[in-house]
């Protein structure tokens, strides 16, 4: 958000509350889906749900989306009003695709397959939609022509779709010291990444009629995670998925040509390298 602000020519401290905004969002979303993954650590520490309870999560959530909309209004008097409208339009927009995106998400775990197809879809709802209104809204504050508001919004899309790569990617491979997540959570969720269905289409048939077993299977020994993992290194779908993700960062960089922005680019582009190149 900020960064977008200051690369279509804006001060980026007229978009602190908007910024805000988005991190209550995604917050409040974040709290939604430990519960529904039944996760215990979150950034190296205990899920609000096994602080607080369920009950009490769910409404600590839900009290986040009215107090995002607050946020962005806090701007009023060094944002115009028709812009502010225009901000609250696309947040709601992408908070409503983001609960489709989960929904799907958790559908998905029951199916025994899922095609590409739906994998991009439901990553486009879930996770690039957000970044992609975020990129949007900061340019609107800074004073981005219609064209330029596009192009950022393109830009936190694809960027998101990497990020989206990689968190699953970070799932099965990363470091739960600095992940700050339980290692192999989403084979037991049954997760359909799109790295797990690679795996699975990869791998031979032995290790297949393994993996398959084991995904989705709660109550699987620590043993039985390991192997599963062990099977989704050795398909080579890892290697796949990461020049994907590079692929949608690259595509987001590209989004940024002609668009005559005003700075900030460097940031932009770094976070693209990052989204994509993270450890956590």
């Amino acid at each position: 958000v900020l960064a977008s602000c200051g690369a279509a020519g804006g001060d980026p401290s007229l978009a602190y509350y908007t910024a805000a905004a988005v991190e209550l969002i995604h917050t409040l979303s974040l709290i939604h889906d430990d519960i529904i993954d039944r996760d215990a650590r979150r950034r190296g520490h205990p899920t609000t749900h096994t602080v607080w309870g369920i009950p009490i999560s769910i409404v600590a959530a839900d009290f986040l989306m009215p107090k995002a909309y607050m946020c962005v209004l806090e701007s009023r008097g060094s944002v115009p009003d028709d812009k502010l409208l225009h901000i609250i339009r696309k947040l709601s927009t992408a908070g409503a695709e983001l609960s489709q995106g989960q929904a799907m998400d958790i559908l998905f775990e029951k199916a025994s397959r899922v095609a590409d197809e739906e994998y991009f879809l439901m990553a486009s709802k879930k996770t690039a939609a957000l970044f992609g209104a975020s990129a949007w809204s900061g340019g609107m504050i800074g004073g981005a022509t219609e064209a330029q508001a596009e192009g950022l919004e393109r830009y936190g899309f694809n960027m998101g779709l990497g990020f989206q790569l990689v968190d699953d990617i970070l799932g099965v491979t990363g470091d739960e010291c600095l992940t700050g997540k339980p290692l192999g959570s989403d084979i037991r969720q049954g997760k359909k990444t799109l790295v797990i269905m690679k795996a699975i289409e990869m791998s031979d048939s032995g290790s297949r009629e393994v993996l398959m077993s084991l995904l989705g299977k709660h109550d699987a020994t620590e043993s039985e995670i390991t192997t599963a993992l062990e099977i989704v290194g050795e398909s080579g779908a890892i290697p796949e998925i990461e020049r994907l993700a590079k692929n949608y960062a690259q595509r987001a960089l590209d989004s940024l040509n002609n668009l005559e922005l005003r700075g900030y680019t460097d940031t932009l582009v770094e976070l693209a390298q990052m989204a994509v190149e993270r450890e956590l």
